[in-house]
């Protein structure tokens, strides 16, 4: 039997002949002082991003040389001052709103008040609530003169103009009773017009039974062709 190797050769066998990588530490400070100065760059980089734009600077102008240049005749005509002036328009009160001359001539059209503004705003704008109210205001009284305007709602039958209402008799021998049948009896007029119909029933059933003058159905049906070679429209030609 042969003897083992002594352990001394055995370990120099097993010994690691390269030298192993030096393991490398992080700083802890270095490491913060890093991110601080990255969380400081994009603070600068967004601040720059986001700061509203300036106006350039007017370039310099030369001076124009007005004393040379011809003033036209109107010009020369206009008053220094607003003191030569003549008569100047008065104002009367101001309205609510900037309404137009299309609504203040509808409103004097239909007799309506102009709606003064007696308090004061900063804001010119006409409100919601304003408009809302001369619109309804605008309305009534456009409805008020198509009702005046308009003939009678209702006319029942051809009436006859209206004459001079005849006497009654004064007799003593007169009935109450044959009157009120005369009155109750139609008169010839009336029986020969035709009732109201208000839904229109009768055109309704002439439309339902009417018949289409064109057949519903198409009379020519498909057929095959005669021919395998038959050219027809949308056949494709290689």
């Amino acid at each position: 039997m042969t003897q083992p190797p002594p352990l001394k050769e055995t370990a120099r066998q097993l010994e690691i002949r390269s030298k192993p990588k030096p393991a490398t530490r992080i700083n802890r400070k270095l490491l913060l002082a890093g991110a601080g100065l990255g969380a400081l760059g994009l603070f600068a980089a967004a601040t720059f991003a986001l700061a509203p734009p300036r106006p350039p600077e007017p370039a310099p102008q030369d001076e124009l040389l007005v004393a040379g240049k011809r003033k036209p005749d109107g010009f020369s005509a206009l008053p220094a001052d607003y003191t030569a002036l003549g008569d100047v328009p008065v104002l009367g009160a101001p309205f609510s709103g900037d309404l137009g001359a299309t609504i203040r001539a509808a409103e004097a059209a239909y007799g309506i008040e102009p709606d003064f503004q007696t308090e004061y705003r900063t804001d010119f704008r006409s409100r919601p609530e304003e408009e809302a109210a001369r619109t309804a205001r605008l309305e009534a009284a456009a409805l008020a003169e198509e009702a005046a305007r308009a003939p009678l709602l209702f006319r029942l039958g051809n009436a006859a103009a209206p004459g001079p209402a005849p006497a009654r008799p004064t007799d003593a021998s007169f009935d109450l009773s044959s009157e009120l049948l005369a009155l109750a009896r139609p008169s010839p007029a009336a029986a020969a017009s035709p009732p109201p119909d208000p839904n229109l029933q009768s055109r309704k059933t002439a439309f339902a039974s009417d018949r289409a003058g064109a057949p519903t159905y198409n009379p020519d049906r498909v057929q095959d062709p005669l021919s395998p070679y038959q050219l027809m429209a949308g056949s494709l030609i290689p």
